[in-house]
């Protein structure tokens, strides 16, 4: 199985410092279209 990875992301939290961290995860693992909300 292969994953995708420019598939569009999109980060949801209540926390800044949550969505930094999962944003910096998925562009560790190659995703290039990471959105916050």
């Amino acid at each position: 199985m292969s994953l995708d990875l420019s598939i569009p992301v999109l980060v949801v939290d209540d926390y800044q410092t949550m969505i930094r961290i999962l944003r910096n995860l998925l562009k560790q693992i190659g995703f290039k279209d990471v959105d916050d909300a």
